[in-house]
């Protein structure tokens, strides 16, 4: 190992024969994946729990660019019967995709940082989701004598996916969107605002069916926090007009700034009745969003 801290492990799997008192039992660790060590790859391969659902083309995959590194995603037979029977299924946790990622420049890297960057993509994965995604079980390439591995996945919610954003028709849209997505995770500004505005995103999400008080919370925090990213780097605000002004201001102007048309009531006839009883033509559906 490639250091002397201990590794947890919990039972995901028991099977005992009870004639020969053999018994099975499978584990994997209950926090990160564990690195074994071993000499670095230019290229690597690697399991996806509980990964969106996409137009990836069976053959060729969907490649997103991350700094040095090329990581391709693909599809498994299995996945497409997976999201059509989920509600049939009652599965909590399921293999969907595998990634193989190579450097562009063909130089080695080392197991940490090959995590490092796959787990950004990671990340992206989630917020077009609505919910965490785990990886792991990765190695990095049969051609390298003794390269390294990592066992186990990183943590994940449930496989059921939550009502958020994204259609599937824009697959081809989202390695660009990723290359941006990773252009202002490079300042640290951006990694502080927007990481944090992507977490609420996906907290809100996932408890929005169990716990909607909470879902509600979470989800204006992303929305304030997403506001001043955007209103901090494209619309020139400092952080004193940021804190002056008031939620709804922040949000409508966040909106206008990104060319962003349109209400957020205008397709709910019962909140358009909420805005109108107000009587005050200042009142509109930014202002119904900061008053919840």
């Amino acid at each position: 190992m490639d250091n002397s801290d201990p590794i947890e492990f919990f039972v995901n799997h028991h099977q005992m024969n009870l004639v020969s008192d053999e018994a099975k039992f499978e584990a994997e660790p209950t926090t990160e994946p564990a690195l074994l060590s071993g000499n670095p790859s230019n290229e690597a391969f690697g399991l996806i729990v509980n990964g969106p659902r996409l137009n990836i083309p069976r053959l060729d995959g969907i490649t997103f660019v991350n700094e040095n590194l090329n990581v391709t995603l693909h599809v498994f037979d299995h996945t497409h019967t997976l999201y059509q029977g989920r509600e049939r299924l009652h599965i909590s946790k399921a293999i969907t995709h595998y990634f193989t990622a190579s450097t562009i420049d063909g130089m080695e890297i080392d197991g940490s940082t090959l995590f490092k960057q796959v787990g950004r993509l990671v990340d992206f994965l989630g917020f077009v989701k609505g919910i965490r995604i785990g990886f792991g079980q990765m190695r990095g390439s049969p051609k390298v004598s003794d390269s390294y591995r990592f066992l186990g996945f990183t943590k994940h919610d449930r496989f059921e996916p939550p009502a958020n954003w994204f259609y599937r028709s824009l697959t081809e849209n989202l390695p660009a969107l990723f290359e941006d997505y990773v252009r202002r995770l490079a300042v640290i500004e951006g990694k502080r605002t927007l990481g944090r505005a992507l977490q609420y995103y996906k907290a809100g999400n996932y408890t929005q069916t169990d716990a909607t008080e909470i879902a509600l919370i979470m989800s204006a925090a992303g929305l304030e926090t997403m506001a001043y990213h955007v209103l901090s780097t494209e619309g020139g605000w400092s952080k004193a007009l940021f804190k002056s002004a008031t939620l709804a201001d922040k949000l409508r102007a966040c909106t206008r700034l990104l060319k962003v048309k349109g209400d957020p009531t205008e397709k709910s006839e019962a909140l358009k009745k909420i805005v109108k009883a107000k009587s005050n033509d200042k009142y509109d559906g930014f202002t119904l969003l900061a008053d919840f």
